[in-house]
């Protein structure tokens, strides 16, 4: 297979370069140049305007592409009637809340202009149903991955060596997502996200996103968030195992701001709950970890990814794998809902 530019490119600079390289195959002057180029360029831009307008039917009779107006990645003013706002991710997730920053920019500068907003989230890789339906709460239409792949797929003229690396690029991505055809030791970050995408549509996953932990960066999928004495103690699977935790973080409780020391009695104290009710029911595969750690969200059990992804021919079975998870979250839900007289869990760590 020959090199692929996006494979040595893979970042956001990159995308944004190409997404305004084919805007700019639209202009009617590049119809001689490249006839099928043009037509996918023309319908790419269709395909954003009908987002925010599903009735345009236009042809592009004028465009200018911008880039870093206002600090939004691309800008593209079509006809002198529409302004498209692109804000086009690959890894990162929203930060500052830039999707509202821009949106009010853009809509202050179409104002005075005659012009409508289209506002365009353009993401290749996926990212968590929670956090897209909070983007969709700021007015943003998504595009993704499958959207630019049906589109490309109408364009099987095009022999344009940029087009083709950015399309193979975008369906190894796909292939990549597609977990359940992958054996599991194979599985990369992207089938991860793939995983994690479907415990969201069952239901199995609240959300999911990279935590930058210290010791390296993962991807971590919340599947509960249920009470005790009023810390959140919840699961997650970190890219491999299953992890019971507890957090003492300001944002998640309102219980008064423990020591150090109250904070590791905490834990070993809920820790023990944990471990104990496991060896009541039997199950051996929920152990201590080696190290807890001390700080805002601490570990306090754990299932070990090989007891609880199932595996059929070296795949996931995912059905008996969803089941199997189900029960973890409603263990979790049993313990947080011990009787009131347990002194172990009720330990008033306020009056320390």
């Amino acid at each position: 297979m020959r090199p692929n530019i996006f494979e040595n490119a893979p970042g956001e600079l990159s995308q944004d370069a190409f997404l305004s390289w084919l805007a700019q195959w639209s202009s009617a002057i590049f119809q001689q140049t490249d006839y099928a180029l043009n037509e996918l360029s023309t319908n790419f831009i269709t395909f954003l305007i009908r987002k925010s307008y599903p009735n345009y039917n236009e042809p592009i009779k004028s465009l200018k592409v911008i880039r870093q107006h206002g600090k939004i990645d691309i800008s593209l003013i079509v006809n002198d009637e529409f302004y498209i706002l692109i804000e086009d991710k690959v890894y990162a997730d929203e930060n500052n809340d830039q999707l509202t920053r821009y949106l009010v920019f853009a809509e202050n500068y179409c104002a005075t202009r005659g012009l409508k907003v289209v506002p365009i989230y353009l993401r290749i890789i996926n990212e968590s149903l929670d956090s897209l339906h909070k983007i969709k709460e700021k007015k943003y239409n998504i595009v993704s991955r499958e959207d630019l792949l049906n589109i490309f797929a109408e364009s099987t003229k095009i022999e344009n060596d940029i087009f083709r690396d950015y399309k193979n690029r975008l369906e190894k991505i796909q292939a990549e997502h597609q977990f359940d055809k992958i054996e599991v030791i194979e599985w990369n970050v992207h089938a991860w996200m793939g995983f994690y995408t479907q415990l969201e549509k069952v239901g199995i996953a609240i959300k999911w996103h990279f935590v930058n932990n210290p010791s390296k960066r993962f991807l971590n999928a919340l599947l509960s968030w249920d009470s005790l004495d009023g810390y959140p103690v919840y699961i997650q699977i970190e890219e491999g195992d299953l992890v019971f935790k507890i957090s003492t973080h300001p944002d998640d409780t309102s219980n008064k701001t423990l020591s150090k020391e109250q904070k590791a009695e905490l834990r070993n104290n809920y820790s023990a709950v944990i471990i104990n009710k496991a060896k009541q029911l039997g199950l051996v595969e929920i152990f201590k970890p080696k190290r807890m750690g001390i700080g805002n969200w601490m570990s306090l059990a754990k299932v070990s990814q090989e007891d609880w992804l199932t595996l059929n021919e070296n795949k996931i079975d995912l059905t008996k794998t969803t089941m199997k998870l189900q029960f973890y979250k409603n263990f979790t839900k049993k313990i947080t809902s011990i009787d009131q007289n347990n002194t172990l869990l009720h330990h008033n760590y306020d009056k320390q």
